[in-house]
């Protein structure tokens, strides 16, 4: 799993943080845009190590367009192999707004993982998820001939 920081930069003097401000800066300001440009910059912040900017390039790719490009499910696929859940719950949003077949497995791991007490403490994350979708009927309505991978990971 890739793993984010989520450090508070205001205090740190060095580059790093200048850095980090002006990707959050970027992500905000492209958020929404449904330029080809805006869309592949966002995409290339989904893997920005700062918890920030990740997120919200997730979530700006995933949920505020419409857009639906192979770079897109692939980098929202990528955010399902993130270490933190937010970023993934934002991946299978807009993999499962997109009816991307490999929703439907990774919604059925974070199910799972809920109610086997994996997750201890996170409050139903996956309810949150299938709560989200734009379309409830989304684990249903995948096309009955894709092959239905066990989980998200042997996709």
């Amino acid at each position: 799993m890739r793993t984010r920081h989520n450090d508070s930069y205001e205090n740190d003097p060095t580059p790093s943080r200048a850095i980090i401000e002006r990707y959050r800066a970027v992500v905000y300001g492209l958020s929404g845009h449904e330029d080809p440009d805006a869309i592949a910059a966002l995409i290339g912040l989904t893997t920005v190590e700062d918890h920030d900017v990740g997120n919200w390039a997730v979530f700006g790719i995933g949920s505020q367009i419409d857009a639906d490009t192979p770079e897109i499910r692939d980098a929202l696929f990528a955010a399902l192999s993130d270490a933190d859940t937010g970023i993934r719950e934002e991946g299978l949003v807009g993999l499962a707004k997109r009816k991307d077949p490999r929703a439907k497995a990774a919604i059925l791991d974070e199910t799972y993982e809920l109610t086997s007490g994996l997750a201890a403490g996170k409050d139903a994350r996956a309810t949150v998820v299938l709560a989200s979708c734009p379309d409830p009927d989304v684990l249903i309505q995948f096309p009955e001939n894709q092959p239905y991978p066990g989980t998200a990971q042997d996709v």
